[in-house]
Formats: C-alpha cells, sequence, structure tokens
C-alpha cells in the first residue's frame, strides 16, 4: 500500500488487532532505521557502495556540505 491509496480492503476476513498492527509498524519503522544506518555507516566510509548509499539517503545532509572528493563543487 502506497501513502496515496486512500480507499484498501483487506484481503481475508480476519480480524486484525490494534495491538498486533501496532506490532507489525514498529518492526517496519526498526528495520527502516537499521537500513538507513547502515547506509550512513557506508556514505561516511567512502568505501565501497557508498554513491548507492548517497542516493538512498536522498539528500538527507546539510544543502552546503562539500561535495565528495573529485567532484566539481556546484
Amino acid at each position: 500500500m502506497s501513502r496515496h491509496d486512500g480507499k484498501f480492503t483487506a484481503a481475508d476476513e480476519a480480524p486484525v488487532d490494534a495491538a498486533e498492527l501496532l506490532c507489525a509498524l514498529a518492526t517496519q519503522a526498526r528495520a527502516e532505521r537499521s537500513d538507513r544506518t547502515d547506509a550512513i555507516a557506508r556514505y561516511l566510509s567512502g568505501g565501497e557502495g557508498w554513491r548507492e548509499a548517497l542516493h538512498r539517503l536522498g539528500g538527507a545532509f546539510a544543502d552546503d556540505a562539500a561535495p565528495p572528493i573529485g567532484e566539481p563543487r556546484e
């Protein structure tokens, strides 16, 4: 489900407990934080995968930050 989907229906008739839903959302949030932490570590290391990590982070750093070594400043 994307954020743009306003209406959705259940695939089954099984009731969903609020605590179960909150647990699933918390698990997803922890996974996203872990992915972001890994991407920051890869980016800061400058090793293999740093460019992919930069794209994954999506500009979450200051606009006036220095460009990566070897790339011209805009």
